[in-house]
């Protein structure tokens, strides 16, 4: 009974992440709607054309991200520094002078790796990927503006590492002695709270790299760097790796794929250099 408490108690950042991602987002659909009404009155065609267009209104889209990111920063940094009962230091870390390039390299590997398989997808799964495209375009998460780098390079590998590799790692630890586990918890309740496929699958394999660096230098400091460098790397060096073309050559697809794993080889061998310093599970 005390385990399957403890394992409820796991799940509640991902839930607290969802609730708030949902609120936020009928709050102010809510909002403009109401605004609509008082200003055009209320016709049943106009209106059902007005929350169809708020759904693919990329300027909305961002202010709902905009509020959801600054509401989830304050009540995860609440979770993480006051709600968690133990008194933790995990902003400190012993790291050596590769540790952080090392963490670079595997992030940019990672997120490089990423791109390669989604082109792939795309011959597999043509119908998955191309909605998966629309829902990015529709979203407003491909526009380089400084409100979307602060949104992706900032206030997402915080709130995300506090969430999931800070306080759901944490719990997850009191659930088995064995990281393995812990790591696929909190890699799979990462990807879960991204609700869809795509980057579901992405992010849980994101999750456990995370996790990974996370874990072995008991700080949050190397995951955060890591996430910000995956996303940076998305943003702005994928779609230069791959070319402008609306066609990718498999050349070039693999050579990208060929720097993936030796950036990713190279950083797991430098960071096997390092002292682990993670601290020990958990089981209480």
């Amino acid at each position: 009974m005390k385990k399957f408490a403890q394992f409820m108690l796991t799940l509640i950042p991902a839930v607290v992440f969802i609730v708030l991602q949902v609120a936020v987002s009928m709050i102010l659909t809510y909002g403009y709607v109401f605004k609509y009404i008082l200003e055009n009155g209320f016709d049943v065609e106009s209106y059902s054309s007005y929350v169809l267009g708020l759904t693919q209104d990329s300027d909305f889209l961002w202010k709902v991200m905009v509020v959801f990111e600054i509401l989830a920063l304050i009540t995860f940094v609440l979770l993480y520094f006051v709600g968690l009962k133990k008194k933790i230091n995990t902003f400190s870390g012993r790291f050596s002078a590769t540790s952080f390039p090392a963490i670079i390299l595997l992030f940019m590997g990672a997120e490089f790796g990423t791109g390669v398989l989604l082109q792939l997808s795309s011959f597999a799964f043509p119908k998955v990927i191309e909605d998966y495209a629309k829902m990015i375009e529709q979203s407003g998460l491909g526009e380089l503006s400084l409100i979307s780098t602060i949104m992706t390079l900032v206030a997402a590998p915080i709130v995300e590492e506090l969430a999931f590799r800070g306080v759901t790692m944490h719990w997850a630890k009191r659930l088995t002695n064995k990281f393995w586990i812990v790591n696929l918890i909190q890699a799979f309740l990462f990807g879960f709270v991204h609700l869809n496929i795509v980057q579901g699958t992405y992010a849980f394999l994101l999750g456990l790299f995370l996790g990974y660096v996370a874990h072995k230098y008991n700080s949050l400091w190397p995951s955060i760097v890591g996430h910000l460098v995956f996303n940076f790397t998305g943003t702005y060096l994928v779609g230069l790796a791959f070319g402008q073309g609306p066609e990718i050559s498999f050349a070039r697809l693999a050579i990208v794929m060929l720097v993936s794993v030796v950036f990713v080889g190279a950083a797991l061998k430098l960071l096997s250099n390092d002292k682990d310093c993670s601290e020990s599970v958990e089981t209480v």
